[in-house]
């Protein structure tokens, strides 16, 4: 059984890996109304226009919608319910409170935008990511430090010696993308789920 969440090899754009609720606070918990609120709305999990699976904890559902999709989590199964939705009083209850307020909004035919600012990266994390994997990659196929940092950082570092490149800015920073690298391939890249990841309220990588 492979130890990550979704094939590596096939496309972000494509792969929807299902992360425990616990963790990603944009997961809409749904469960079943309490006794006496019999005019809660049904929701049938395996009516909606989603990609859904059943797992040990229950029933896990990803609606495509503009401007991302909707994730939720039916702890009781794919039967159809009377709903409520759960919310942990947890560090992340005002993320969650958003990603509730954007479905109930796609749920009841209302203009839902795209997601929360907190579960989107910037364009720096991405670009910063991106050359994370492109080092790893390099290195992990042998490729000469300076030669991935000429490819990655700046042409320039490619003509120099041996010795110069030692002294490079370019050098440790090559450094310290690998060692990030390998903190997010050992289990760090669960917390870029996490909204302080992606806000930048806390640190990241190195």
């Amino acid at each position: 059984m492979s130890p990550f969440p979704a094939d590596p090899s096939s496309s972000a754009l494509t792969s929807h890996p299902i992360w425990q609720p616990q963790l990603f606070a944009a997961t809409v918990i749904v469960v079943s109304a309490p006794d006496g609120f019999d005019i809660a709305p049904p929701i049938d999990p395996g009516a909606l226009t989603a990609v859904g699976a059943t797992a040990e904890d229950g029933f896990h559902a990803l609606i495509a919608a503009e401007g991302g999709p909707h994730r939720l989590w039916f702890p009781e199964g794919g039967q159809p319910i009377q709903a409520a939705i759960l919310i942990p009083f947890d560090a992340h209850f005002s993320e969650r409170v958003l990603s509730i307020q954007r479905f109930h909004r796609w749920l009841t035919g209302r203009s839902f935008g795209p997601w929360p600012r907190w579960q989107r990266f910037s364009r720096y994390q991405i670009h910063r990511f991106s050359l994370m994997l492109r080092a790893w990659d390099g290195a992990q196929a042998g490729a000469p430090r300076q030669e991935i940092a000429s490819l990655l950082l700046n042409s320039e570092v490619g003509k120099l010696r041996s010795i110069d490149w030692k002294n490079r800015p370019e050098r440790r920073r090559l450094h310290r993308l690998l060692k990030a690298g390998q903190q997010m391939i050992d289990g760090g890249y669960l917390r870029l789920l996490r909204p302080e990841a992606r806000s930048g309220r806390g640190r990241l990588i190195p």
